[in-house]
């Protein structure tokens, strides 16, 4: 875990089934959250992120990558209890006789359990237990030195910063990779969990003891236990409410920052109403552990087209992805509903849904109060609907350009033809080697910088995927290991997908598997079948594609048929135009009509480039042998010539040196173009380049040497 991001490490975490949140950090020797006198240095949450602190822990990936991308260097808290699957610490203070404690304890109950183990920054210890039954979040109860982390509590993870200069780190031996978590033992389970002493949900509060000064360990339960005493007083307004909650956070020892008064009160107004009952009520079922816990505020994830939001507090998740906006204003994904309440089959619903219709809602809900009565699940899922139609609509946020600063250009992967985290597109007909050329192309992402091929590798891309909606893996993988052997390349690892719904469709479980691999690549195989069902010729299959293949964020190539019935010398992406207009670079390959079984000589012809001038034609050898593919430079004139992928200019000079005087009218016929283009280009030409051609008398053209000269604008480039 040490060349761990942090983002990494958190995620590494909520994958074992630690919910995790961001916490405040160390920079310059002090926390990062500003306050000079702060009494818990790089140990407290981040309170922009989650305001109500332990309790907004996620194992979602989502929760934990937006967190982490705002906050990269961010400490990592693990909630422990139920919100970590039973996840119990044992925190030992060597600073504060703790190690002396536990000598002490071994000494009656004997020595700890092998179990993941913690070396943390101040030099204690943190020993990861598990346990079925609910452990109190305790402080000094087993011996000086020595805390309990359990419900409600928390500890700050490996790869974090503490404010001695180190870090947290695992001990090497005691890893959970290598050890298993070890079952907590009985004797540590002694105190018991708020609330179960007395057979009431709130103890009674002494307003006296918590302005005395609540300690470290009992801060959170406390407090939120006296804003719920204040509401249970109907004479207490919400402001004053505030006020006296704003003052016992400042009189805790030390200091409570972890979340803000205002948002505890509001959530206990929101919550309860005002009374001797307030907050004191006794849920039946499986909600009964849960409403123990205080409300929050639900955590709301917004990525591409997904939206989580959460509600820690009632045990609720519910997630809507491949969110889509139709024609007619209708908003449709797909939804799930899960629960971690105890007793409870985890998934409460899962099927498409239409968020912006009302029946659809009410249906929902009603089906919901069945399983869960206790929850209000009206306003639950009308929150939900609407941040969902406030994430589609929204679009995306405005950005300034400074036009003093030189925006970067375009890079290549490969030049001329993979452009580095933009769109390309290679058509041709059926037989033009398309996917030979991405086989190749897998290969040589792979390779450190140089030239191969009249080609550049610029830029080393990780973990290729190849999206495959027209082959079959056997296919690709033959044409990969003949490559291999005929060009002598090292072995590469390229991960396959079979296409069977469009891009559109899946791309929210193609970009967790990028994620999953840290893809850098994607092969698309091909355009047609990956845009699904709809017809190709309307707006709406281009637009969906590109916006899905934006999402992925990383570099493409996708593979794509000619268009029906075109010209040869205007031939384009088969489909709507929008195809070829949202690609960002378009190449077309072309191979020669031999009959050499052996062999295949391809010419690759630049169409398009948004970000500069098109490059000059690449020319291939494919030599075919037994098992062994090898492939070679090779010139594209006499092809370009043959398929009419010379420049107009060209072909017109090379037409003169062949049959001397020509007419505007022969030389129009011969290349299959107009007389009034023919003629323009020969007076630019002229007027340019009057070295190489010449007008005669009666409209007759020459060229005036035999010599090609490299000032002609179109050939000097192939």
């Amino acid at each position: 875990m040490a060349d761990f991001t942090n983002l990494q490490a958190a995620l590494w975490y909520a994958k074992r089934g630690w919910a995790v949140f961001p916490a405040h950090t160390i920079k310059d020797g002090a926390c990062t959250c500003g306050n000079p006198a702060c009494g818990s240095p790089g140990k407290h949450p981040i309170g922009q992120v989650v305001p109500n602190g332990v309790k907004q822990a996620s194992r979602f990936e989502g929760s934990v990558r937006a967190w982490w991308n705002k906050y990269p260097s961010a400490n990592i808290g693990i909630a422990c209890g139920k919100a970590s699957l039973g996840l119990v610490v044992l925190d030992i203070d060597a600073g504060h006789g703790g190690d002396e404690s536990l000598a002490e304890l071994e000494a009656d109950h004997g020595k700890l359990p092998d179990t993941p183990t913690v070396i943390t920054g101040g030099g204690g210890r943190h020993f990861y237990f598990h346990s079925d039954a609910e452990v109190a979040n305790s402080a000094g109860k087993l011996g000086e030195g020595i805390d309990l982390r359990g419900e409600g509590g928390y500890v700050i993870a490996p790869r974090s910063a503490h404010i001695s200069g180190r870090t947290y780190e695992w001990e090497a031996s005691s890893r959970p990779e290598t050890v298993q978590l070890a079952e907590l033992p009985s004797w540590m389970c002694g105190a018991p969990k708020r609330g179960q002493g007395n057979g009431t949900t709130l103890d009674r509060v002494d307003p006296t003891a918590v302005f005395a000064g609540i300690p470290a360990g009992k801060r959170h339960a406390e407090l939120y236990r006296y804003v719920c005493h204040l509401r249970s007083q109907a004479v207490v307004a919400q402001p004053e409410a505030i006020t006296l909650a704003c003052a016992a956070f400042a009189a805790c020892q030390p200091a409570y920052t972890d979340e803000e008064p205002e948002a505890m009160v509001a959530d206990v107004w929101q919550r309860y109403p005002a009374g001797p009952n307030s907050g004191q009520g006794e849920p039946t079922g499986p909600l009964a552990e849960a409403m123990d816990e205080e409300p929050t505020a639900p955590i709301i994830t917004c990525e591409d087209r997904s939206v989580c939001v959460e509600w820690v507090s009632r045990g609720i998740r519910a997630t809507a992805k491949t969110l889509k906006e139709h024609s007619d204003g209708r908003i449709g994904g797909h939804l799930t509903i899960e629960t971690t309440l105890p007793g409870m089959a985890r998934a409460l619903r899962s099927a498409q849904f239409t968020f912006t219709a009302l029946r659809s809602r009410t249906e929902l809900a009603n089906d919901l109060k069945k399983k869960l009565p206790e929850l209000n699940w009206d306003g639950m899922i009308e929150d939900l609907c609407e941040e969902v139609t406030r994430f589609i609509q929204q679009g995306e946020e405005t950005e300034e350009i400074d036009t003093l600063v030189e925006a970067p250009p375009a890079e290549y992967a490969i030049w001329p033809l993979v452009l580095y985290k933009h769109p390309t597109i290679l058509f041709g007909d059926p037989e033009a080697t398309k996917s030979y050329i991405s086989a190749l192309l897998i290969y040589l992402i792979g390779l450190p910088p140089q030239r191969i091929l009249e080609m550049e590798v610029r830029k080393t891309l990780r973990n290729p995927i190849y999206l495959d909606w027209e082959g079959e893996r056997d296919a690709l993988a033959s044409r990969l290991y003949a490559l291999r052997v005929g060009m002598e390349l090292p072995p590469a690892h390229i991960a396959y997908r079979k296409g069977k719904r469009s891009l559109m469709d899946d791309v929210d479980a193609i970009k967790a598997e990028i994620r999953e691999r840290e893809s850098e690549f994607v092969i698309i195989d091909s355009l047609g079948p990956a845009c699904g069902l709809g017809n190709l010729n309307d707006s709406q299959p281009p637009m969906e594609f590109f916006t899905a293949l934006r999402s992925l964020g990383v570099s493409s190539l996708i593979l794509a048929h000619n268009a029906k019935n075109a010209p040869s010398s205007g031939r384009t992406v088969y489909g709507n135009m929008f195809f070829g207009a949202l690609a960002r670079s378009i190449w077309e390959a072309r191979r020669d009509d031999s009959d050499d079984a052996d062999s295949v000589e391809v010419g690759l012809f630049h169409k398009k480039m948004n970000y500069g001038r098109r490059e000059r034609p690449i020319g291939l050898r494919f030599h075919f042998g037994e098992g062994a593919t090898l492939v070679t430079p090779h010139s594209v004139k006499e092809l370009a010539a043959a398929t009419g992928m010379m420049p107009l200019t060209d072909r017109i000079l090379r037409a003169l040196k062949e049959s001397g005087k020509m007419s505007v009218a022969e030389l129009a016929e011969q290349m299959g173009a107009g007389q009034e283009t023919v003629r323009v280009t020969l007076y630019k030409l002229r007027d340019r380049h009057p070295a190489l051609v010449e007008r005669f008398d009666k409209g007759r053209w020459a060229a005036v040497t035999q010599e090609e000269s490299k000032e002609a604008v179109g050939w000097a480039r192939f």
